[in-house]
């Protein structure tokens, strides 16, 4: 990202930890105005310190992208104080690991309402502010797991699955309003979401299988080197 992004507009869901967090930094640093949105208000009220005190711009939102009224909300008021939404990253997500026989019916809702449903709900109120302004950019932060399929993590991975699809279906249709779709694949990021995931079955045996590929260079990558 050598260009800078001044006086655009950036809105980043799940901007409390990991990805989120180190997108909206990366997006402030190369002079973009970030709306950080999540459910954890504590912890994007210290994300926004953060970018203020390096001389950026940032604003905080409490919100659950899975509910339509929050995530409309979030981007309606991004709109009304800053003027114009550039850029939407979608990146809230949840992980559950464990055999499927422990998973509920719940876990897979719990993933799509996060994975596909969030998006989605997002794009569909930012879409035509983007379009009256002449374009825009949307970023899905799906993941590996949407291209493979990957055992003890079948919620994850189906709903991964279901935002490429969203992501492949959108941008062919929305190209011709000049908003772009990119969805990014990443692998495993050392970014410490092991210690945010749901472990169901043998918890300390998932723990631990999970724990290791997510820190192990060789199993996983940097995450800020990734981002930027």
């Amino acid at each position: 990202m050598a260009d800078r992004l001044d006086e655009t507009v950036a809105l980043v869901t799940g901007a409390s930890s990991g990805i989120g967090e180190a997108t909206a930094r990366e997006l402030a640093a190369h002079g973009a105005t970030v709306v950080v949105a999540a459910r954890r208000a504590d912890r994007l009220d210290a994300l926004v310190t953060a970018i203020r005190e390096a001389g950026g711009t940032a604003k905080a939102l409490a919100v659950d992208v899975t509910d339509q009224e929050q995530a409309r909300g979030a981007v309606d008021e991004t709109v009304r104080e800053f003027g114009r939404l550039d850029t939407l990253i979608n990146n809230a997500g949840v992980i559950q690991a464990g055999p499927v026989e422990h998973m509920q019916v719940a876990d897979f809702e719990d993933a799509l309402n996060t994975h596909l449903w969030g998006p989605l709900y997002t794009m569909l109120a930012a879409t035509p502010h983007m379009r009256a302004q002449g374009g825009g950019r949307v970023v899905n932060i799906s993941s590996i797991g949407g291209k493979l399929a990957v055992p003890h993590l079948v919620p994850y991975t189906t709903s991964k699955f279901a935002l490429a699809g969203l992501s492949g279906g959108m941008r062919a249709e929305l190209a011709r309003d000049n908003i772009t779709i990119t969805t990014v694949y990443p692998g495993l990021m050392r970014t410490g979401s092991h210690l945010n995931a749901l472990f169901k079955g043998r918890h300390a045996e998932e723990f631990t299988w999970f724990s290791i590929i997510d820190s192990l260079p060789i199993s996983s990558i940097d995450a800020r080197r990734t981002i930027a």
